[in-house]
C-alpha cells in the first residue's frame, strides 16, 4: 500500500499575510477580595515581554448580573515600570491586547494593588 502522508502548517509567522491583526488575552471575573465588599485597583504593575505597545482594559461590576464599568485602555511598553488607575468593583476582569502586523508578547506575573473601599 503506498502511503501518502500529508503535513499542513497553520498560522505560521506572526502576521495575517502582512496585515494586521489584533491579539489578546482576557481573564474571566474574578472576585476582589471576598467579593463581599468593595475594593479599589488604584495600581498596575505590567509584567510582559513585548515587542511593540500593548493595551490594557479592566472591566469591573458591582454585582455577578449588574452592569459593567469599563476603565482604560491604557497603554504600555517594556519600559512601563507601573501605572496608576481608579477601578471600583466587587468583580474584575482584565484584557490586555495588541495590535501589530510582526507583534507578539509574552505574559508574566502582571500585579496590582487593591485596597478595601467600603460595602456599599
Amino acid at each position: 500500500f503506498p502511503v501518502t502522508i500529508a503535513v499542513y502548517i497553520h498560522e505560521d509567522g506572526y502576521s495575517d499575510a502582512g496585515a494586521s491583526y489584533t491579539s489578546y488575552v482576557e481573564s474571566a471575573y474574578f472576585d476582589i477580595g471576598e467579593g463581599t465588599e468593595f475594593s479599589l485597583i488604584d495600581q498596575f504593575i505590567p509584567d510582559f515581554e513585548l515587542t511593540r505597545p500593548m493595551t490594557l482594559t479592566i472591566t469591573t461590576k458591582y454585582t455577578p448580573n449588574g452592569p459593567e464599568y469599563v476603565k482604560g485602555p491604557f497603554t504600555y511598553d517594556n519600559n512601563t515600570q507601573k501605572f496608576s488607575l481608579r477601578c471600583r468593583g466587587r468583580q474584575v476582569k482584565f484584557r490586555f491586547e495588541m495590535t501589530s502586523n510582526t507583534g507578539f508578547f509574552e505574559v508574566g506575573n502582571p500585579r496590582y494593588r487593591v485596597k478595601p473601599d467600603g460595602k456599599r
